[in-house]
């Protein structure tokens, strides 16, 4: 009996970590969620049958009882998932019908003492011999319905041409047969198990295939992982949808994503800025810099930056050129200033250079300075007229 513990515990380990790799692979959408349940329910068989028998039926009796009727959910589990994951049909409420005969046996064991003898249209689910018929009967028709749905897949996917197609066609079949010889001797395991107990204890190791088939689907991931990865159901948009280059949408990092500036901070800078602007008219000085207004505000270069930025979508040098171009217009329009040189314009309102006056004076208003005042000296004569 150690030789099968070991068996076991190879298919539980293997097992999880097939499963750690359907998650990681973000395999648990569609009907790919059914496979993780059925692979779970083989998890938990392998599992129980690692404890020892009186231990359980001692200290977690229910757990013990449910392990037989186990084999109840793994037809439904294969039905839905070649049903959602090929067929790409929704699971709706109702489908939990499927599921019956277990959610009778844990309402018996939630509402009614584990002890007392069921209520009787539950006592088939107990009985060994209905019990086996039952199961039989549903391992039959669910793996008998997942291939109708394999056929579906098959006749309504004209892909012929793609590897991809090709292996899923294969694969299927391959899985669902697999799955009722696997589950079909499991459910007679327990059988007679029960029945010839403590005799007969060799007959355990039809749980071995449980392992053999956990390894054999893992095989399969590895040999051909577009099995799972690319299951995206049938028809010819499938088929162009996996030659299409895939559309990424590139969104710029956010610039600031990493700054310490909370918001009460923010406002108190800008308005240090303003009123900086306002009443010493900073923009006036040809030299300042964002260092010296920093400091003047009491915040770091970064922080000003970002405060520009976040709150006018501005640079330090768009605002304060803002201000010098607001500065240059009201002298361009001042009568005692006509007669003034544009570049005497330019100085009093803090450009230190003609060439970078014109520069930004026509990205912000549009027209040269020159233009400006003569357009503003002629409408400053029709108002007069």
């Amino acid at each position: 009996m150690q030789s099968l513990i070991f068996i076991l515990l190879l298919g539980i380990v293997q097992g999880t970590l097939l499963g750690i790799f359907f998650l990681h692979r973000r395999m648990h959408h569609k009907g790919n969620f059914f496979l993780l349940f059925y692979l779970s329910a083989i998890i938990l068989q392998l599992t129980l049958k690692l404890i020892s028998k009186a231990w359980l039926i001692q200290h977690l009796n229910v757990v013990y009882t449910v392990t037989y009727q186990l084999p109840f959910v793994y037809g439904p589990l294969i039905y839905l998932f070649v049903r959602g994951a090929f067929n790409r049909k929704k699971f709706h409420a109702y489908h939990l019908l499927h599921f019956l005969p277990l959610f009778l046996i844990l309402f018996h064991f939630a509402f009614s003492d584990p002890n007392q003898y069921p209520t009787t249209f539950l006592v088939p689910l107990f009985k060994p011999f209905p019990r086996l018929v039952m199961q039989m009967t549903s391992l039959v028709i669910y793996h008998y319905l997942a291939l109708k749905e394999w056929k579906v897949y098959r006749d309504s996917s004209q892909q012929t041409f793609t590897a991809i197609y090709n292996a899923q066609v294969k694969w299927i079949p391959q899985f669902v047969y697999s799955s009722f010889f696997v589950t079909a001797l499991v459910s007679l395991t327990i059988y007679y198990m029960y029945i010839y107990y403590p005799y007969l204890q060799p007959i355990r190791f039809g749980f071995a295939a449980l392992t053999l088939f956990v390894y054999w689907v893992s095989y399969s991931v590895l040999h051909h992982p577009q099995l799972f990865s690319v299951i995206k159901g049938n028809g010819l948009d499938s088929a162009l949808t996996d030659l299409q280059p895939r559309l990424f949408i590139h969104r710029p990092a956010k610039k600031y994503a990493n700054s310490t500036l909370r918001s009460e901070e923010s406002h108190r800078i800008a308005d240090s800025l303003g009123e900086l602007v306002v009443s010493k008219k900073i923009h006036l000085n040809p030299e300042v810099n964002i260092e010296d207004i920093s400091l003047q505000v009491g915040t770091s270069k970064h922080h000003l930056s970002q405060v520009l930025n976040e709150n006018l979508n501005q640079s330090f040098n768009d605002y304060i050129n803002h201000f010098r171009v607001e500065e240059a217009k009201q002298l361009l329009a001042n009568p005692a200033r006509r007669k003034h040189k544009i570049a005497s314009i330019a100085f009093d309102s803090g450009f230190n250079s003609i060439s970078t006056f014109n520069e930004v004076f026509k990205k912000f208003i549009g027209c040269t300075p020159s233009a400006y005042r003569k357009d503003t000296a002629i409408h400053s004569r029709k108002e007069r007229v």
